[in-house]
């Protein structure tokens, strides 16, 4: 029996299209050490005052991200940012991938402590 988090939902694979986990990880991750270099301030401010801000600050929010299994990761991603634009993570503006990740965290706290 496959455990979930090695099988992409049909949703997922949906709003990836041609796009794999490993890469839309990989882009997760680049645009969150982006949005910590060059917009610190702001991306710190968002965690911050959201509703996980008491258990992650930005370094935390990457290191839970790297720690995620792609598929469970994409999973998570598509189920409560259903519109996000996966295909042009890297364009999205900067601080947009740290509010999905924000956004997933806040609707589902158990997301990164626990497989779905």
């Amino acid at each position: 029996m496959l455990n979930r988090d090695q099988t992409l939902r049909p949703k997922t694979k949906r709003a990836l299209n041609h796009l794999s986990p490993e890469l839309l990880k990989l882009q997760l991750e680049t645009c969150l050490a982006r949005a910590s270099e060059e917009f610190e301030g702001a991306a710190w401010e968002l965690v911050k005052y959201s509703q996980v801000g008491d258990f992650f600050d930005l370094e935390s929010l990457m290191e839970t991200v790297q720690a995620m299994p792609p598929k469970a990761l994409a999973n998570k991603l598509v189920e409560y940012n259903p519109d996000l634009n996966y295909q042009n993570l890297p364009k999205l503006p900067p601080l947009e991938p740290v509010k999905a990740v924000l956004r997933v965290l806040t609707s589902n706290g158990r997301l990164f402590l626990e497989p779905t």
